[in-house]
């Protein structure tokens, strides 16, 4: 069996809409107590802010599917925007 993080080593291009939707996975992330796991900070403050660039910006796809399933901590459904396709 292939290990899923291990198979995923390439960075993909990200879409302003997956962005957006990386941000507002942020916000909700943000909102956890400050000793939550969720909360992610050290992920959350390394993601830009104003200027983003598709092509110097990128997410590994695993990492961009476990980062946007906020799920769980909304009490429904996760609606994340796929990455782009290159």
């Amino acid at each position: 069996m292939i290990d899923r993080n291990i198979s995923d080593l390439g960075v993909q291009a990200i879409s302003q809409k997956a962005l957006d939707a990386i941000r507002s996975c942020v916000d909700v992330r943000s909102q956890q107590s400050t000793c939550s796991l969720h909360r992610l900070e050290e992920i959350c403050c390394r993601i830009p802010t104003v200027l983003f660039d598709s092509e110097l910006h990128g997410a590994h796809h695993w990492c961009y599917k476990i980062f946007t399933n906020i799920s769980h901590l909304l009490g429904g459904n996760s609606s994340t925007e796929p990455l782009a396709k290159r």
